[in-house]
């Protein structure tokens, strides 16, 4: 197996490793899903806690969410935020709500200030703007995903904020189908939350709350649950910095969630419909299979060179358009346009392994996202790959980082349960590898001299297999070859950076 050798200073080998930071967007009931304590309100306690301190007091947040059997409904919210901080003034001052253009649309009943002497300052709906999302103007990412900004006017230290918004599904993602969740906010203090949920009588929907109990009525032709909590606990201590709570490194899970799938097999069913005719390979598709496979013999060469091909060649895209968020496009069509977001580099990848004699299968998996076996629904995963029995073996293969050896999966995407979604059959939750399938190291060596000055000068040599090469394979593809000479870095300098092994997988 081949490394990723790279000649840089110390202090660069030190510094690669990324910090994400991502500024927090409060956006209507979406806001940082963290499980929170559903408190009722009448059992809070007598002694007032001292809120001062706080940034904000969410005084009212309702949701409520309807839907109808063809899947297609609404979700409404109401809240009353009180600002208490100059910062909080200027992060509320616009109002950003997110949506699909292709199949849903913001209706904003009223967006208003109340001023402590309990005079109103609207803001007309009319100077909400639309504009992408923020994700879809980090290329390459292109979607029908919008968001609504509202500038809120005149808001201000000891206002109230007040607005209710709805967004419509006016088409449903998926016909006769629908899913959801909720979480009791524990982002910041919130006096009362009340989350409804109205579902058809007629169809089947499993409602999930084990730990909050709802209270549950029955109409001529709906059933709804109702659920109330609020989260009293200061967010922020005595000292002004925020009160650090315990976050489950396997992720979190909503505290309330439902689905009209009855089974994680019924989504395996959905999603054989949309790609079934998605992965027969073409003339195309045929004859490159035919020209990267001449001289191989055994089927892990095979899969081996097909792997390499489409992560390198085939560039990633994201392209989520109504179904197209779901739907890959055909392997022949994705071969043409030489990119294609992971789904169509699994489609692609699977054609191409079927026209050489193997039997792939799609892999569905959620990175970064919790998977909850109680409640069967599409939004378990945002990500494809690629599953295949060479000589009896297991070999999951995701070709989206483009960077990966083969048979690597990125850490996001180890031990994780996933559904195996196979050309016919039943589909299954499975758990993919919680190792690499090599052993990762890291060497590091210098030689060089010190001078009286303390200067050093010196040859370095990092050589890295695992997680760390894939994160300096990524900085040295972010930047142009002419800039591999770093200067002045922290307090250092680099005349001559390098990569000795190409940006591909290895393929031995």
């Amino acid at each position: 197996m081949r490394s990723t050798v790279v000649l840089l200073a110390f202090a660069l080998v030190m510094s690669v490793i990324p910090s994400s930071g991502q500024e927090t967007r409060h956006t209507d009931s979406a806001l940082p899903n963290k499980t929170a304590s559903s408190v009722p309100p009448e059992s809070a306690s007598a002694a007032k806690p001292d809120y001062s301190a706080e940034s904000i007091i969410v005084e009212r947040m309702d949701s409520i969410y309807r839907y109808t059997a063809d899947g297609t409904g609404t979700r409404e919210t109401t809240a009353v935020v009180l600002i208490q901080s100059d910062a909080a003034a200027r992060q509320y001052g616009v109002l950003t709500f997110p949506f699909a253009g292709d199949n849903q649309r913001v209706e904003i009943d009223y967006v208003r200030v109340r001023k402590p002497d309990n005079s109103l300052v609207e803001t007309p709906a009319t100077d909400a703007q639309e504009m992408p999302q923020e994700v879809t103007r980090q290329a390459p990412f292109y979607s029908d995903l919008k968001e609504k900004q509202v500038p809120v006017r005149n808001l201000r230290l000891g206002d109230r904020l007040e607005y209710k918004v709805r967004i419509i599904d006016s088409k449903p993602e998926i016909a006769n189908h629908f899913w959801g969740q909720d979480t009791f906010g524990s982002w910041a203090v919130i006096l009362s939350q009340n989350i409804e949920l109205h579902v058809p009588k007629a169809i089947y929907v499993k409602v999930w709350s084990p730990e909050h109990a709802p209270a549950k009525t029955e109409t001529g032709d709906e059933i709804i649950y109702r659920w109330a909590g609020s989260h009293t606990e200061p967010t922020v201590g005595k000292d002004g910095k925020a009160i650090q709570r315990e976050i489950d490194p396997n992720g979190e899970l909503p505290d309330i969630a439902w689905t009209t799938f009855k089974s994680w097999d019924a989504i395996g069913n959905w999603y054989q419909g949309l790609e079934a005719d998605r992965v027969v390979p073409d003339a195309a598709v045929k004859a490159k299979v035919a020209e990267l496979l001449a001289g191989k013999s055994t089927d892990t060469e095979k899969a081996q060179t097909l792997y390499s091909f489409v992560a390198t060649q085939i560039r990633y895209i994201g392209v989520a358009f109504g179904i197209g968020r779901y739907q890959p496009h055909p392997a022949g069509e994705v071969l043409r346009n030489q990119y294609g977001d992971c789904k169509d580099k699994h489609t692609l990848l699977a054609a191409m392994l079927t026209a050489a004699g193997l039997h792939p299968e799609a892999f569905l998996i959620g990175a970064g996202i919790r998977l909850n076996e109680e409640v069967p629904s599409p939004a378990a995963f945002n990500h494809m790959i690629t599953f295949v029995s060479i000589g009896g073996s297991p070999v999951w293969l995701d070709t989206t980082s483009e960077l990966a050896p083969y048979r690597m999966l990125l850490q996001v995407i180890r031990d994780k349960q996933a559904l195996v979604v196979p050309e016919t059959g039943v589909s299954k939750l499975e758990k993919t590898p919680a190792g690499l399938p090599f052993t990762p190291f890291t060497n590091f060596t210098a030689k060089g001299t010190l001078t009286k000055d303390g200067t050093m000068k010196a040859q370095m040599e990092y050589v890295t297999r695992g997680d760390d090469e894939i994160v300096m394979r990524t900085l040295l593809r972010q930047v142009p070859r002419g800039q591999w000479k770093f200067k002045e870095f922290r307090r250092g300098t680099v005349s001559v950076a390098r990569q000795a092994i190409p940006m591909q997988p290895a393929l031995k």
